[in-house]
């Protein structure tokens, strides 16, 4: 069970979740069983696949099932673990059953439930082809990275009810995210980057104007990182923990270039001036507020990434751009046709899709897990 047979697996799970996809609830009496297959073939096969796929089970997850799932723990030892909401999964799931395996497939619904909502409500045509580039570009990467794709998802639904006006609902699945992981901190950062976007970024001006204005900000952030994260420190918002974990993670390392980090440079910088066309050339059309938002937010993180990995040399920017990063295949899918006056609307959707293909085939599979996102060939644990 190699190369070839991972890569069937996993684009067989690409191909059938996007199909199951509905496009809408008016069109098709059946979405919610079309939704339900799209969200259960991934999370079945997360939930089967052997320990050794995801570095990070066997650094944690193990651990935390052993711990909160099969030991009598009280209550109170959850909460005041590091990832209270984690490890009250492992409970439930440990009293179900105590094989880990039902933790794992857990573990993936939590991290695609809010994603796939979002995106089935979201008021985007290309339903199907959002949920095919973000599973290419993040299926792989919740194998690993499992707590922090959980947080990331209940983060980004969280801004989609912000951005809706459900500020009581949007702050609920934001303690739900921090639960997961704290990381989920960030969401702040997206409301703050949200309310300055729609009060002072004229987004009826010139696109290129707004991205340059994004430029700059970032320039300033990372320039003055070192004073901000004191501030932070002074103002209580970032504590010890928080400093020695992620932000010593980031500067404390000046690592050299990997072949990953070029890679993902190289690809970001793609996106970037892909979604920086589309927004000029559609400068002059309908006001679209909604398209424009998760533009910025998408540039916001694709750019964070970028200056983060030329400024700090880090492997692990990925990490603080995820919930900005969410946004990308809704932009991207309903902007699919913006260059279609260059080569066609079918040709321009067939031309995203193998480049987000060749990010994942090149990130996921075919780089070292040492080097790449920490998952391995794809194996059947059960």
């Amino acid at each position: 069970m190699g190369l070839f047979f991972s890569i069937t697996i996993y684009c067989s799970v690409f191909a059938l979740s996007s199909i199951f996809f509905p496009t809408s609830r008016s069109k098709n009496k059946y979405w919610l069983w079309g939704l339900l297959s799209s969200l259960f073939i991934p999370s079945l096969i997360a939930g089967i696949r052997a320990l050794s796929v995801g570095k990070d089970i066997n650094t944690y997850a193990v651990y935390v099932f052993s711990f909160f799932g099969l030991s009598d723990v009280s209550i109170g030892s959850i909460f005041t673990s590091a990832s209270p909401l984690f490890a009250l999964l492992a409970m439930i799931s440990g009293r179900i059953s105590s094989n880990i395996h039902l933790f794992l497939f857990f573990i993936e619904v939590f991290a695609l439930v809010p994603v796939y909502i979002v995106y089935f409500i979201w008021p985007n045509k290309n339903g199907k082809y959002s949920i095919l580039l973000f599973l290419l570009l993040f299926y792989n990467y919740s194998l690993n990275i499992m707590r922090q794709s959980i947080s990331a998802g209940f983060a980004f639904a969280a801004f989609y009810l912000f951005d809706r006006k459900k500020y009581v609902s949007s702050i609920v699945f934001a303690v739900i995210a921090y639960g997961f992981h704290n990381t989920a901190i960030i969401y702040f950062l997206i409301i703050i980057c949200f309310i300055a976007f729609d009060k002072f970024i004229a987004f009826k001006k010139k696109a290129i104007i707004n991205v340059l204005y994004i430029v700059v900000i970032e320039v300033l952030l990372f320039s003055f990182l070192v004073i901000i994260t004191d501030l932070l420190m002074k103002l209580g918002i970032l504590n010890e923990v928080l400093y020695n974990r992620y932000y010593s993670i980031l500067v404390g390392r000046n690592i050299p270039f990997s072949r990953l980090m070029i890679f993902e440079l190289a690809f970001r910088s793609i996106l970037i001036i892909y979604i920086v066309v589309c927004l000029v050339l559609s400068n002059n059309q309908t006001y679209d507020k909604e398209n424009n938002m998760i533009a910025y937010l998408s540039l916001f993180g694709l750019i964070t990434y970028c200056m983060a990995v030329l400024f700090l040399r880090t492997s692990v920017a990925y990490r603080f751009t995820q919930n900005f990063d969410y946004c990308i295949p809704l932009y991207i899918a309903g902007k699919s046709d913006c260059i279609k006056i260059i080569i066609g609307r079918d040709q321009s959707k067939i031309l995203i899709a193998i480049l987000f293909f060749l990010h994942w085939i090149l990130a996921y599979i075919l780089i070292p897990s040492g080097m790449g996102f920490g998952t391995e060939y794809y194996r059947f644990g059960i």
